[in-house]
């Protein structure tokens, strides 16, 4: 990168009559009239402003642009009501005011800022989605859903990308552990289990479909397949949870539903044998 080369100072000035002496590109040494500090300028930029004022202390002051004051940034946010005019802000100044639908507190940077109509701009990004979307559908809460899963029907053949084992592995948080992507932690200790003690078994290979009470259809995959039998790993809340639906599918594949009870014997080979904090270890190797 060059770096760019000033014209050295031609003199010391104390008024702006001293300028006189001086060429029009010449650079003149001066004492700021704000903060009172030596400072550099050319005198074309001191004529222009007809003030003995540097660099740092003009941008700190307001300025006239279109006939319009503009501010120029400072680090304190700026309150503001729906009728302030944003136009005369810098681009990155951060402002402050109460969310008019949800009341709620914010602070933005003017440039985050999208005008909606009559300037009612104060309103939380999550207020002006719904506003939106009550100004183009009629429903603040609009979800065009049949749209997304037509697409998805479409294009990977389910209504969902998740419904695809593949997609799911490269989504949300994963423990990596033997080169296998797994859930959760009892997922990994299920396996360690299975492995030491030379069972023959599989991790995620089945997959399940069952009809929900709306008609649409939903699809899940077993945890494991043990011995040719399906093994669901589940605590008990999320079984509480589940619907009539997913647990008559579980009932009519004879999934085998596993919950923390269940795996207590599990729990303590590996916390015997490898140590409490083995799983908790992984975890944060991988952090």
């Amino acid at each position: 990168m060059t770096k760019r080369t000033y014209a050295v100072s031609r003199g010391t000035i104390s008024t702006i009559d001293d300028l006189a002496k001086f060429n029009y590109n010449d650079r003149v040494d001066f004492i700021c009239e704000k903060c009172k500090n030596i400072s550099t300028k050319y005198v074309y930029n001191l004529k222009k402003s007809h003030e003995l004022i540097c660099y740092k202390c003009n941008h700190a002051i307001t300025r006239k642009y279109k006939n319009k004051i503009h501010l120029t940034y400072t680090e304190q946010p700026i309150a503001i009501t729906e009728d302030t005019d944003l136009s005369t802000f810098n681009t990155q100044q951060l402002v402050t005011f109460n969310c008019k639908h949800c009341g709620k507190n914010c602070i933005v940077k003017t440039v985050c800022i999208k005008y909606q109509p009559s300037n009612k701009h104060c309103l939380c990004s999550k207020c002006k989605i719904k506003f939106s979307k009550l100004q183009k559908y009629g429903n603040e809460n609009y979800q065009n859903v049949d749209k997304m899963q037509n697409t998805c029907i479409q294009r990977y053949g389910v209504r969902h990308p998740m419904h695809i084992r593949e997609i799911q592995k490269r989504c949300g948080k994963k423990i990596k552990f033997d080169n296998i992507l797994f859930d959760s932690g009892w997922e990994i200790m299920y396996y360690i289990w299975l492995r030491d003690n030379n069972l023959q078994f599989s991790y995620h290979t089945t997959m399940l479909k069952y009809i929900e009470n709306d008609g649409k259809e939903h699809r899940f995959f077993p945890d494991f397949i043990v011995n040719g039998e399906l093994v669901e790993l589940k605590n008990e809340s999320l079984i509480a949870r589940m619907s009539d639906a997913k647990l008559q599918c579980i009932k009519d594949n004879n999934v085998h539903l596993l919950s923390r009870a269940d795996l207590k014997e599990v729990f303590e080979y590996v916390n015997t044998k490898y140590g409490k904090d083995y799983i908790k270890n992984i975890r944060k190797s991988q952090i």
